[in-house]
Order: C-alpha cells, then structure tokens, then sequence
C-alpha cells in the first residue's frame, strides 16, 4: 500500500519555491546527512594516498575502488535526502515522519533503486577522470587532434544519453512511494509523457550548479579567515568548511531534482 498524494494542484509558480520549501521542510533529514557527510570527508582526508595513484598519475584500480565506495557512502545520506524530498512533496509531510509513513517493502525498493542509479553515476564519472579528462586536458593545452576531439564528443554523448535515460525513468520513485505501477512498461509510458518537463529542467539545473558552486568560494575563504582568527588551523578549517558547503549544495540539488520528479509523476496521473 503506498502512500495517498495530496499534492495535485498546489505547485508554486517556480520549482525554486517548492524546492526551497521542501529544503526547509526536511531541514533535520538534511542536517543528519550533512553531518554524516562531514564525519566522512573527514575520515577521507586523514586516510594514506598512496596506493590511490599509479606510477603515471593516474587513479589506479585500488583508488577507483575507494572512489566508487566513498561516492556509495555519500550516497546513502543523499538517497535519504531523496526519499524525504519525494514524500514531502507527493503527501505533504516531511522530516523523519516521511519514513515512518512508507511501507519498508516500498521504501527499501526506493533506496534500492537509488542507491543502483548512484552506481551507474559513481561509474560513469570514474569512466570520464580516466579516458575523458586527458583528452580535455589535451585540448585546453592546444593538442588538437582527432583522438581528443572524438573523446570528447564520445563524452557528451553519454552524458546526453545518462541525462535521457534518467528523464525517461525519473516517475519511478513517486511510482514506488505511491504504490503505483513500478515496472519497466509503466515507466516507460510515463516517462515518455513527461520527457521534454523533466530533461530540460535537469539540463538547467546542471547548468547553473556551476555558477551556485562559485558562488561559495569567496565565502568559503572568508569563514576559513574566521576560523583561523580563533585558533583553527586553515588546513582544518578548509576540509571543513568546503564539506559542509559542497553537502548543503548536493543537498539543494537534490531536493530540486527531486521536486522535478515528484512533479513529473504527479502529471504523469493526468495525462
């Protein structure tokens, strides 16, 4: 039995309000994934470095092992975050209360789900720090040749085809938390009714994140300055600062993709 949706037609003008909302609405679920986000950074600073680079710089197996298992830990707090998101806005109720209210079968299923899709990205992004930043790298050095520009464009192809593919997939969580019909048919025809709202509102958020995140670094180097005046060694207080900024930004991202999602699942009801 899933949860009832009681969020039909009380959209905001702008997703940003309904994000923002909903960011404020699941502020302790956010809080606690911060913290273990904080606590894990900083067990990841202190851990030797040696192995995680090969003799040519570059990562070596032992260090894409550590990065996939260190993305899978961030992503626990993140699909936690996910799950409060998506229940905020299909039922209006947030907080911890958001994982008292779904049966454990549906919400194991959703954590499930999500915690396979951040694989797929821990992979993907492992892929693009091994065969893609050299050929960029080769570019933006003036080395312009075919294998670099045929990396490259290989590059945003599967970007755009990750992107697709989520667009096409992303009523699959409200679907789980609704108890409606989760299968591969089911999301497939939802998702092709909701396609062009979904993908275009990703691709703006992907766009801005950059600007979002530079928005952060003369603010980050100014609580650094704060800390180091009171007696925190910068080192410190950078590791700490950057991590609790990067978290709150995942965070928001988060929650905004999740509130396209919801949105999208609830007008996939209507179509």
């Amino acid at each position: 039995m899933g949860a009832k949706i009681t969020a039909h037609n009380d959209f905001k003008a702008w997703i940003l309000q309904d994000a923002w909302d909903v960011f404020w609405q699941c502020r302790s679920v956010i809080a606690a994934a911060l913290l273990w986000m904080v606590l894990f950074a900083a067990f990841d600073a202190i851990l030797p470095r040696s192995g995680v680079l090969g003799p040519d710089g570059a990562i070596s197996v032992w260090g894409g092992i550590w990065f996939v298992a260190r993305f899978l830990i961030d992503a626990v707090a993140v699909v936690s975050v996910a799950f409060c998101a998506h229940v905020s806005v299909l039922t209006r109720l947030a907080g911890w209360s958001a994982f008292s209210i779904i049966d454990r079968r549906a919400a194991g299923m959703f954590f499930a789900g999500m915690m396979l899709l951040a694989l797929l990205m821990a992979v993907m992004i492992l892929i693009y720090q091994l065969f893609l930043v050299p050929d960029i790298l080769r570019l933006l050095v003036g080395n312009d040749d075919a294998e670099a520009n045929t990396g490259l464009g290989i590059g945003v192809v599967v970007v755009m085809a990750f992107l697709c593919l989520v667009a096409v997939a992303a009523t699959w969580g409200g679907a789980v938390i609704c108890g409606a019909d989760p299968s591969l048919v089911a999301t497939w025809s939802r998702g092709k009714a909701t396609f062009r709202f979904v993908l275009w509102r990703m691709i703006a958020v992907f766009l801005v994140l950059p600007v979002i995140a530079a928005l952060f670094i003369p603010v980050t180097g100014q609580v650094v300055a704060i800390v180091q005046a009171i007696g925190i060694p910068a080192d410190t207080g950078l590791l700490v600062i950057s991590a609790i900024f990067n978290g709150a930004t995942t965070c928001f991202v988060i929650v905004l993709l999740s509130v396209i999602f919801s949105r999208a699942f609830i007008i996939s009801l209507k179509s």
